[in-house]
């Protein structure tokens, strides 16, 4: 904890944060050295010990909040060097009452997670049912197609597809879908 007084150092060579003179002795107030003259104005008025019921008329509320604009005013001026290392993990979405409902927005049944208090429905349930997930996949990987290797031909990537995706095709979902997916790509295309 920082001593409320600077250390003995040399005499005359203290620099006040607030009016930026050098003077013999500072205070210090929240990470900033203030002269007598600054303490004074600023700290004092406020009566630090002392607490009371305060209304927005009174004298000491006036002080108050004229000391937290003064440490606001501070803050821009002095930022902070302190580096707070790494940054705490964003906070993990919660769970909307969607989450909670079984059935998706085609009407099929979505899985159950395993994350969770299980709701009045059970759940909570992934987002989407396994052929909505199983469409999107096709169309993210349709789209990815050209850009990750530009070149090769719908049967190249289909063969790619039942190496790394075979549910897809246990599904019955390729290679149709992707064949649609082209057709109504063509069908934009046309003027």
């Amino acid at each position: 904890m920082a001593p409320e007084t600077q250390l003995v150092l040399i005499p005359g060579f203290y620099r006040c944060h607030n009016c930026g003179r050098d003077v013999e002795r500072v205070h210090r107030v929240r990470r900033w050295w203030l002269c007598d003259e600054c303490q004074a104005a600023i700290v004092e008025p406020t009566r630090p010990g002392e607490s009371a019921r305060l209304s927005p008329g009174d004298e000491l509320w006036r002080a108050r909040e004229a000391y937290w604009q003064w440490v606001e005013g501070m803050e821009r001026r002095y930022p902070s060097r302190v580096s707070h290392g790494l940054r705490p993990a964003p906070p993990a979405p919660a769970l909307s009452s969607d989450s909670y409902y079984p059935y998706c927005e085609c009407g099929a049944e979505r899985r159950v997670m395993s994350i969770g208090r299980p709701g009045l429905f059970g759940g909570p349930f992934a987002p989407l049912c396994p052929d909505c997930e199983a469409r999107h996949t096709v169309e993210h990987l349709y789209r990815a197609a050209p850009r990750l290797a530009p070149g090769r031909d719908e049967e190249e990537w289909l063969d790619l597809l039942l190496k790394s995706h075979p549910e897809l095709f246990e599904m019955g979902l390729l290679p149709d879908y992707w064949f649609q997916l082209k057709l109504e790509e063509a069908s934009h295309a046309l003027p």
